[in-house]
């Protein structure tokens, strides 16, 4: 109601826009044009395999078994037993500066999830498979 008595009386908005989000939505559209929408679909689905590989070669499970319905945007991954989300997220979290997410709904404290959704790369995925395996290494030896 605001937004609409405010663009018939002066053509602006009632409140301070957010401007650094429409600059922020201007320059990812800017580089998703610029490296093409087929290469950043490919993107995505590479980096999710490589994940996926990763995570199984560390020896830990994933929610979605088949990768040809497994998300490009977000993994979800089961901690080892005897190991809780919530201390899998603090290690992340304390020992090396990283956030992952827990799960939702009921699947909350069950599993853990890394995205790799927007500007990520290869390097990124490398880096998060090794630091999932030290952290799986340091809670392991703590549990």
């Amino acid at each position: 109601m605001l937004y609409e008595k405010a663009l018939d009386s002066t053509k602006s908005t009632p409140f301070t826009p957010n401007i650094s989000f429409v600059c922020a939505l201007k320059k990812a559209l800017e580089m998703i044009k610029k490296e093409g929408i087929e290469n950043v679909v490919s993107r995505h689905n590479r980096l999710k395999e490589r994940l996926r590989l990763g995570v199984r070669r560390i020896g830990l499970k994933l929610l979605v078994e088949n990768d040809k319905e497994a998300s490009s945007a977000i993994t979800a991954i089961y901690p080892p037993s005897g190991i809780s989300v919530a201390d899998v997220r603090k290690a992340y979290a304390q020992d090396w500066d990283l956030k992952v997410a827990d799960g939702q709904l009921d699947l909350k404290g069950k599993i853990f999830r890394v995205g790799h959704l927007g500007f990520v790369s290869d390097r990124d995925i490398e880096m998060t498979l090794t630091v999932t395996e030290k952290v799986m290494q340091k809670l392991k030896t703590n549990s």
